[in-house]
């Protein structure tokens, strides 16, 4: 079957391979009810409740509690050499916004 393909090939992590059998769910329960020619496009999706989520293997550490952000932003301002303030502000930004780090760093900086 594909799906035990895709699983077996390694290309797709837990996260990745779920997002894709929920995206496909969606499509053949939206076909479901559909007719082309007074016949449905997918007939039945009952074996898509067969179809269990796997466990999500994330290899994240988790997130910093707003206590550890402040004494980061503290720790930066005394330690850091060049440009400590910038620096310091940046984890108060992503701390405020809830920015992703790649977001923070495109920001645009002047000189």
């Amino acid at each position: 079957m594909f799906i035990d393909e895709l699983r077996e090939s390694g290309i797709f992590v837990n996260s990745s391979f779920n997002r894709k059998v929920v995206s496909l769910r969606m499509l053949l329960k939206f076909l479901q009810p559909k007719k082309i020619n007074e016949m449905r496009i997918v007939p039945d999706v009952t074996y898509l409740n067969e179809i269990k989520v796997l466990p999500n293997e994330s290899d994240s550490y988790g997130a910093f509690t707003v206590e550890e952000v402040k004494r980061i932003s503290d720790i930066t301002l005394q330690v850091e050499k060049v440009k400590p303030k910038m620096k310091s502000l940046f984890f108060l930004l992503a701390l405020d916004t809830a920015l992703r780090k790649n977001e923070l760093l495109s920001l645009y900086l002047p000189k």
